[in-house]
């Protein structure tokens, strides 16, 4: 057994390799911290290199500096540095001494700094970068811990996973807000709900946020790909950011143009879809909602598209003989979206 703990701290450095960038500090700070964490039933710790750069700046304006003490300009000037080498922190903690004796370096953090020592094992951080220097004959030592804001973000997220309770949730609170106004309920629509989840996802994966994809499609298009093609309107509302169902339908009927949409008595039916993930924008959460049933507001059966908002209104074409015989070939000339003629004829209103 005696053994084995002396292999621990090996086994450590092996199992979490140093992240390049960090220098050999990090060896000794990381096999310590993630023992005694382990000990306590803590997740590890692995070593991130914007945070080991951060940790040099802080022992070079100790011992070049000569600027010890934190303040609240000092802890700004972290965030600072932290967010230009990119790193994005729900929450860091920071300490710093100038060491002495023969203790290991954690042991001589706890001695100087309990308070942040036991935070430092028991906290809930997963990045950490470390540093070294000298002030005179005596050594200087700074540690700094975060939490990855994505990684807050991807728990937040992870209930939205659960399609079904999403579905449901929202549905409720739609069906709520309906019958304040005295409108019918709508059901859920597994043709409507397909076409949302495929459209969230696909701005997802391409990092774009509209109703109509780069290619031209359009939630007409969404909604007929699915089987959806029965002469009936379709209504869309899309949003971006909130991680509740609650807090999206909240956003939504808090703007005139989707309330209108959510209120809308001539809908029967709705479909919900969510993505969540990173992309070139960071981290998103992406909802879409539809809503279809009832014939169209408009007796031209046009679309109605709304720069700006998250809403739009159009109607799935019928079949295509009744659809040329109801608008000539020349309609699609006034519809053109992004190059490509779109299925129905598109009244675009500022």
């Amino acid at each position: 057994m005696t053994g084995l703990l002396n292999l621990l701290p090996s086994l450590l450095l092996a199992a979490v390799a140093p992240q390049p960038g960090c220098g050999p500090e990090i060896d000794h700070v990381l096999a310590q911290l993630n023992l005694a964490r382990l000990a306590a039933g803590v997740p590890r710790l692995q070593s991130h290199a914007s945070l080991c750069a951060t940790a040099v700046e802080r022992v070079r304006e100790i011992t070049i500096d000569g600027e010890f003490e934190q303040g609240v300009a000092a802890i700004n000037r972290r965030t600072r540095s932290l967010y230009r080498k990119g790193y994005a922190a729900h929450a860091w903690t920071e300490a710093a001494i100038i060491g002495g004796g023969d203790d290991p370096v954690l042991e001589q953090f706890r001695q100087v700094r309990p308070a942040w020592h036991a935070e430092a094992i028991q906290g809930d951080y997963l990045e950490v970068g470390a540093a070294a220097g000298r002030l005179g004959h005596r050594p200087v030592w700074a540690i700094l811990l975060a939490l990855p804001r994505w990684t807050v973000e991807w728990r937040q997220a992870e209930p939205l996973r659960q399609t079904q309770w999403v579905e449901n949730e929202i549905l409720e609170a739609v069906n709520r807000h309906r019958a304040t106004q005295g409108n019918s309920p709508v059901v859920l629509q597994p043709q409507l709900s397909a076409a949302a989840r495929a459209h969230a996802e696909h701005m997802l994966r391409l990092a774009y946020y509209d109703h109509n994809s780069p290619e031209g499609t359009g939630p007409g298009d969404r909604a007929a790909s699915t089987g959806y093609a029965r002469r009936r309107s379709i209504t869309e509302n899309i949003a971006k950011g909130p991680f509740t169902p609650s807090e999206v339908v909240d956003r939504w009927m808090n703007s005139s143009g989707h309330r209108k949409n959510i209120l809308r008595p001539a809908s029967t039916e709705m479909g919900v879809g969510v993505a969540f993930g990173e992309n070139e924008n960071g981290f998103e959460v992406i909802w879409v909602q539809m809503f279809g049933g009832g014939p169209t507001d408009n007796p031209r059966d046009r679309t109605r598209n709304q720069r700006g908002g998250s809403q739009q209104v159009t109607m799935v074409p019928p079949s295509s003989l009744a659809w040329r015989l109801i608008f000539p070939p020349w309609a699609s000339r006034i519809s053109r979206h992004r190059g490509r003629p779109s299925p129905v004829p598109v009244l675009l209103v500022e």
